[in-house]
Formats: C-alpha cells, structure tokens, sequence
C-alpha cells in the first residue's frame, strides 16, 4: 500500500461514529478499526486478536490483510494496537516494532499503527506522554521500511448543560432520574505519519454537531 492511498484512507476512518460510544470504549475503537479496513475493498480482512510477535510474545489488536490476486492467500499488510492507557504507549510501540521486525511472517508488511486516547481536559496543553510517543515512533520510522501512525482520538470532560447525553435510569422511589453523561465526550481526532523520522502527513478533525 503506497503512502498516498494509506492516507486517502486515514481520512475514511469513521472517528466521528465513537461520539456515541461511552466508556473507555476499547473494543468499540478495535471494531470501528476493523470496519474501517474491511470496507476497503472486498478482497480485504483482518486478524483480531493476530499471533503474538515472536519477539516479546504479546499480541497486538487488529492484523490488516490484503488477498494476494496471484497467490489467492492473504498477506499482511498492517498491524494496528488501540491504547487507552498512556502508560502503555512506549510498550506497544515496542510490540509494534518487534511484528515489523519478523520479516519472516511479514514480508509485505506497509504500515503500523497505534491509536491513543488523550484526555485533555486532565492535561498540560502538550501533554508530555503524547509527546514521548510522537517522538519514539519517529525514532523508530528512522530505519524501518513501513510508514508509522500515531491517530489520536480526543477527549474533554463537558459540563452538564454542556452533555451531549441524557440517560434515564430507574428509580422505583421517585420514579426515575436523569443521569447526564459529560465524562470523556470525544470532540475531536488527529493523525500524523512519519517515515524515515519525519512527519509525512497529517490532519486534525474537530467535532461537529
């Protein structure tokens, strides 16, 4: 997959259909990740979770394949971990590295993704950890002969007439209550590409009613 159409595709990704998805949401940022993919085209699928890499046998999130029209077998061409936890950024970039890495397994491997989850509303303006990673994942494009994505889904905590969500729960006293859901509302989304060390493209997103 050349650059060009890899970002043609980032701008596809439904970031947007998570506004709707309370929680930390992991599982639903992995489906809408494979959605994402096997809308693609009809000869695309994926592996989730994929084997462990062979190296610190810990399993990424997603596989994304391609069918092979000559072979009619299914390589990999991407491999893609969705982080909540900041604390585990640098981790599964490493994880990230380690299936580049096997070139055995994953000869035509294009691209390796990580998609966090920055809370901004319990952050500096630049958080340092998103920084660390961004700068850890340019370290680790230097040498390696796939692009790199950081996507980053954005988060603030909204005040109540703020809430975008009412939701109604019982209460068999009184009858029922409303409660107001204003924690970690996405409200926006932006991705960077590096290759050999330097940003290659970008875009940024913002929520929009």
């Amino acid at each position: 997959m050349k650059r060009l159409l890899l970002a043609k595709r980032l701008k596809q990704f439904r970031w947007d259909r998570l506004w709707r998805v309370g929680g930390e949401a992991h599982e639903g940022k992995i489906g809408e990740w494979i959605r994402w993919w096997v809308d693609g085209k009809p000869n695309y699928m994926v592996i989730n979770p994929p084997p462990k890499d062979r190296k610190t046998r810990r399993c990424a999130d997603v596989l994304f394949l391609e069918e092979s029209p000559i072979t009619k077998a299914f390589q990999a061409l991407g491999i893609a971990e969705i982080e909540n936890s900041e604390k585990k950024w640098i981790e599964k970039l490493i994880t990230l590295k380690a299936y580049e890495e096997d070139k055995a397994r994953y000869p035509d491997l294009r691209f390796a993704l990580l998609c966090v989850s920055w809370y901004e509303h319990l952050k500096e303006k630049m958080d340092p950890k998103l920084v660390e990673a961004a700068k850890k994942m340019a370290e680790l494009s230097k040498n390696s002969r796939i692009d790199w994505i950081l996507y980053i889904l954005k988060y603030a905590k909204l005040e109540r007439e703020e809430a975008p969500f009412r939701i109604r729960i019982p209460d068999y006293v009184q009858g029922y209550e409303f409660f107001y859901y204003t924690y970690r509302n996405l409200k926006g989304a932006e991705w960077l590409m590096f290759r050999k060390g330097k940003i290659l493209d970008n875009k940024a997103y913002e929520w929009r009613k």
